[in-house]
Order: structure tokens, then C-alpha cells, then sequence
């Protein structure tokens, strides 16, 4: 049987630290997915594109130089949703001053109706993953500065004191209670230096 993973509820703001974190990372998953999606976006731009001038071509019309496919692929970038929008609008202005054939028209205007409907989608959920990263991340922030400062302070001062009441119960076992009086004294003065 496999043990299951249990939160760590003994704390409520290492829970809520851990829980922003579980978030944080889901959304940066998330975001890199979209950005694969977005990337698949722009291919079919350029498919658009290449379909948009072999109808020119058949039909022996010159081709617009802004709409020849990108020749190098580091110009893109993923996730640039507003740049493909930008030029989906663009082929379609040229498509609309274009007279090409109904059916090659209709087929187009498909395609960018396509890839219009998913960069939408692909804005949305951008945006939501990118403001569901940045409420993990003030979670994970505020439960983790909390912790830090209301508990694991706390816990290394009773640390500190367990050990130091250790110390001394060894101190006291190898002398007598007369030089324990002055082995605390002297731990007192190197603690507060300022009582001298």
C-alpha cells in the first residue's frame, strides 16, 4: 500500500506556505503549456499564410511581402498572443482586398476563425494562470515570512534554552552548587555584556 501524502497541518502558516507554493508551480506548469499551445497557434498562422499564397499564386497575383512566412524561427517568441492577433487582422485585410475565389476565401476565413477562437482561449487562460501564479506566490511569501517569525523563532529560543539548561545540569554534576553559582554568573556576564 502506498502511504499517502498527508498535509502539514501542526502549523496553519507552513500550510498555507506549502499550499502557495502547490499553486505556484501549477500555474508555471500550467503557463508553459500554453505557451506550447501558442507556439502551435503561430504555426498555423504561417499555414494560413502559405495557403494564402498559393491562392495568389494560382490565381497570379503578386504577393504582399508582409505576408511571406517568418524564415527564421527565433523571431518568435511564445506566448506573444497580441503580435498573432496583429496578423491575423492583417491577413485578413489583405484576404478582403484580395478577389480571390469563394471557395479559397471560404477556407481561409475558416482557418483564421480557428486560430482566432484559440488565441482567445489561450489569452484567458494565460492570464488566469499567470494571476493564480502571483496569489500562490504572496501565499507562499506571507506563510513562509509568518512561520519564519512567529514560530521557528520561538522554537530556537526553546532550543537554545534546553541546551543551555542541559549545560548546566552537566555543569552541576561535575562541581559542587558552590562553583555552579559562579560558572552561571560568568554565563550571565558573557550573555550581557552590557551589565558590566
Amino acid at each position: 500500500m502506498i502511504p499517502s501524502i498527508t498535509p502539514p497541518t501542526d502549523n496553519l502558516y507552513k500550510f498555507i506556505s506549502l499550499f502557495g507554493l502547490t499553486i505556484l508551480l501549477f500555474s508555471v506548469y500550467n503557463i508553459s503549456i500554453t505557451f506550447d499551445a501558442s507556439a502551435k497557434s503561430k504555426m498555423g498562422i504561417e499555414d494560413v499564410k502559405v495557403s494564402l499564397q498559393k491562392a495568389l499564386y494560382e490565381k497570379s497575383q503578386s504577393t504582399n511581402d508582409s505576408l511571406r512566412t517568418d524564415k527564421v524561427s527565433t523571431h518568435f517568441r511564445p506566448g506573444k498572443i497580441r503580435q498573432m492577433e496583429q496578423d491575423l487582422l492583417q491577413i485578413e485585410h489583405f484576404i478582403a482586398s484580395c478577389q480571390l475565389d469563394p471557395k479559397d476565401e471560404i477556407a481561409l476565413s475558416g482557418d483564421i476563425s480557428k486560430i482566432s477562437v484559440s488565441l482567445d482561449n489561450l489569452s484567458v487562460k494565460q492570464r488566469g494562470y499567470i494571476g493564480f501564479g502571483c496569489i500562490g506566490l504572496a501565499l507562499m511569501i506571507y506563510g513562509f515570512i509568518k512561520w519564519h517569525y512567529k514560530e521557528q523563532k520561538l522554537r530556537d529560543k526553546m532550543l537554545e534554552i534546553e541546551h543551555a539548561i542541559k549545560e548546566l545540569e552537566k555543569l552541576n554534576l561535575r562541581y559542587g552548587k558552590e562553583e555552579k553559582s559562579s560558572i552561571v554568573e560568568s554565563l550571565v556576564k558573557m550573555k550581557n555584556p552590557e551589565t558590566n
